[in-house]
């Protein structure tokens, strides 16, 4: 990956995990759970941002995860 995980990036693998979440109305600080995610739904997007940026995420901060801007700073931090 080239350069800093970006909000937009979140943003297209919450829409490729076909989540309840309508992006359109979605804000970037928003909680995702609240927005219609399950847990399935977190894990996959955990995942996915893993695999795209190669940052671990453990088990135990997976629940701290819980916004677009969240997951960014997140990234952010580690890479």
């Amino acid at each position: 990956m080239n350069g800093p995980l970006q909000a937009e990036q979140v943003r297209e693998i919450i829409s490729k995990a076909r989540t309840k979440i309508n992006l359109e109305e979605l804000k970037d600080g928003d909680d995702l759970r609240e927005a219609g995610a399950d847990s399935l739904d977190m894990m996959t997007i955990i995942l996915d941002v893993s695999e795209l940026t190669g940052v671990e995420v453990p088990d135990e901060d997976v629940e701290d995860l819980a916004t677009i801007n969240g997951i960014v700073k997140y990234i952010g931090e580690r890479s």
